[in-house]
């Protein structure tokens, strides 16, 4: 064990910035600090590990890197900086072969790549390890790296700086996101706790996620603020991972939603309001869910969708969709509308005689005197892509559509579904426990449904060039009397 350097250390409020101070007590084994570019996330953790070093009893850490060659210009340069900018090279002995530092204390930094595997499994009494900029590819790499560290001489840490931006067709399937972020889809900023019992004991394993961005950066310039900021109209999907720091997938081009964005389009401030009707539109699938997407319209031409339902099996139907409107909307009493798959009027969409979804959903749903609004027939898929992608971008009359953040299956439609060469939706298939359905589609369905008869004027408009008789729901109120 170590002597701690007796050494007058700078005040922490100058050095990084005050949005990571509460790191430096957090207690959980595992620390993820994601987001955006230039938040100051690795600058921070590279003070702090310093700091360790020079201050903990024990302390070996590992920088660890996906290919070694990578790390002597990412989390090995953090160190050295942060140690010359410190003034504390005298304490240090940094060498580039091999590429490790050292401090006159006994503690110290390595580095590893995970192209070899072996070197990290061969190193013992590990108390820290930190991944730099992107996170172990597979879940066994994880595994291999979370289990080499193991040392009774200090407090175990593993450390992840990333930007959340995964090659995979769906971050959500991601194995990194599912183990750290899926309990979590609308909280940036959380601690979460595991109890595991061992015997007679109960053990408590915590992970902490931090976001942050370059707004939590009092040094990022004016020139580099700007920079970040015109990526929204340059490369919207480039802007939802390295200015906003969300989690998305690389982009692949050929998107349906092409315009949709997740910086103007979604919102966390989206809620239900009591005093407006309710639009409720419904695709019939039954693989992976039976979805529904639930909207409002306010006076000030701000389509919102509120809330959305992915009713799994055994409810993946169209009565499951109902109880579960039912649970979430019991009270609600300023009016209802259905909207949806025309193919649910088809009367073999059902055995029994006489029955469709669509009356299904009048009867489940009969006490909120729901009216059905839907059209013969589904509108083209590729005029109403084109309808909705303008829709997003503003260009209707002014017209907002917002997304409440918490509809996550349907941001998850937006983001991923792609288009074919003729202009519709390239629907990929899966295969899960023998049964192939649609990945992607489903919600994003239930919208084009809800925008092109809610706003069936306007829909009219854009694809014939003229007004339509019919009025547009957007500029009326609900009538309890009329219905309408």
């Amino acid at each position: 064990m170590s002597k701690p350097i007796n050494i007058e250390w700078v005040s922490w409020n100058k050095i990084v910035n005050t949005h990571y101070l509460p790191i430096l007590k957090d207690q959980s084994r595992n620390v993820i600090l994601y987001g955006g570019r230039s938040s100051g996330k690795s600058n921070f953790v590279a003070k702090w590990l310093v700091f360790k070093c020079l201050n903990d009893p024990y302390f070996k850490c590992i920088l660890v890197r996906e290919v070694a060659d990578t790390i002597k210009e990412s989390n090995f340069k953090e160190v050295r900086s942060a140690i010359e900018d410190l003034g504390l090279s005298q304490y240090f002995k940094i060498t580039e072969n091999p590429l490790q530092i050292k401090c006159i204390n006994g503690n110290g930094f390595i580095a590893r790549g995970m192209s070899d595997i072996t070197k990290i499994k061969g190193v013992h009494n590990v108390s820290c390890i930190w991944f730099d900029e992107e996170f172990p590819k597979t879940i066994e790499d994880y595994i291999t790296i979370s289990t080499s560290v193991r040392t009774n001489k200090a407090q175990n840490k593993l450390i992840f700086t990333i930007n959340p931006e995964v090659s995979e067709a769906d971050y959500k399937d991601n194995y990194f996101y599912k183990m750290f972020f899926a309990s979590n889809p609308t909280e940036k900023t959380f601690t979460n706790v595991t109890s595991v019992d061992i015997g007679d004991k109960t053990v408590d394993i915590s992970y902490t996620c931090q976001h942050s961005t370059y707004l939590n950066n009092r040094w990022t310039t004016d020139a580099f603020k700007a920079e970040m900021l015109s990526m929204q109209r340059l490369n919207p999907a480039k802007y939802v991972t390295y200015c906003l720091g969300e989690w998305g997938n690389k982009e692949t081009g050929g998107l349906y939603h092409k315009h949709f964005s997740r910086s103007t389009n979604t919102s966390s401030s989206v809620t239900y309001n009591p005093d407006l009707a309710l639009f409720l539109s419904v695709d019939f699938n039954v693989n992976p869910f039976c979805s529904a997407t639930i909207w409002q319209i306010d006076e000030d031409k701000n389509v919102l969708c509120i809330d959305e339902i992915a009713s799994v099996t055994p409810n993946n139907n169209t009565k499951g969709i109902c109880k579960e409107f039912i649970r979430k909307y019991a009270n609600h009493s300023s009016g209802l509308f259905i909207m949806g798959d025309a193919s649910g009027r088809n009367k073999d969409t059902r055995s029994e005689q006489g029955w469709n979804d669509y009356k299904i959903i009048e009867t489940e749903l009969k006490h909120y005197k729901p009216v059905i609004k839907v059209p013969s027939k589904n509108p083209s898929i590729v005029m109403r892509g084109n309808f909705i992608n303008t829709l997003f971008l503003g260009e209707i009359k002014g017209i907002n559509v917002i997304i409440s953040d918490k509809c996550v299956h349907l941001i998850t439609d937006l983001i991923n579904l792609k288009e074919d060469s003729d202009g519709g939706t390239k629907k990929e298939k899966v295969s899960e426990n023998g049964v192939t359905f649609e990945k992607w589609g489903h919600h994003s369905d239930t919208l084009a449904y809800f925008l092109c008869e809610a706003l069936r004027t306007e829909y009219g408009i854009y694809q014939h060039g003229c007004e339509k008789p019919k009025p547009t729901l957007v500029f009326k109120s609900y009538n309890p009397k009329t219905n309408y």
